[in-house]
């Protein structure tokens, strides 16, 4: 009920904004109104992931041969060391001699370059209300229990997935 009455107030409630579309929707709202409804249409999708994790690692818990691997990685990580996190990823797969390090140095350098470029145009970037946003996200009642709790489930499993490297 909740998240169905937070989404009636913020998108196409008024005359002016019933044609409007999502990206319009956080174009145009005030920034604490447009970060609640991208939270509300992200939320389904990161309390996936925190399941996701927290049943994984049950099911390695029960895994008495060792044979289940789960690998837990940062968007941090792929961000600023993009080869080499590429190439952990790619070690779970069964690739021919030499194609894990071809794929992860080509996506490092394709990473590198898209950095250098500066060529995004995300409606995010250089966002100066950053700070802002972040703290309101983390002080509002509803919002901030929800993403502290799968904030601290992701970040369990970086520490588990350094101290098991």
């Amino acid at each position: 009920q909740f998240f169905k009455k937070i989404c009636h107030e913020l998108y196409q409630s008024q005359p002016e904004t019933a044609s409007w579309n999502f990206y319009d929707h956080l174009r145009n709202l005030p920034p604490t109104q447009g970060l609640n409804l991208a939270t509300m249409q992200m939320v389904g999708e990161m309390l996936r992931m925190a399941n996701n994790i927290i049943k994984f690692n049950q099911l390695k818990q029960l895994d008495l041969q060792g044979r289940i691997q789960v690998r837990t990685i940062s968007m941090s990580d792929f961000q600023n060391y993009p080869e080499e996190t590429m190439f952990k990823l790619l070690s779970f797969m069964s690739l021919p001699p030499g194609r894990k390090e071809r794929i992860s140095h080509q996506y490092g350098e394709w990473m590198n370059r898209v950095k250098e470029e500066k060529t995004n145009n995300h409606v995010t970037t250089g966002n100066s209300n950053e700070e802002m946003l972040n703290d309101w996200l983390r002080g509002d009642e509803f919002w901030g229990r929800i993403l502290g709790n799968i904030e601290k489930v992701v970040d369990a499993a970086l520490m588990q997935q350094q101290l098991d490297s």
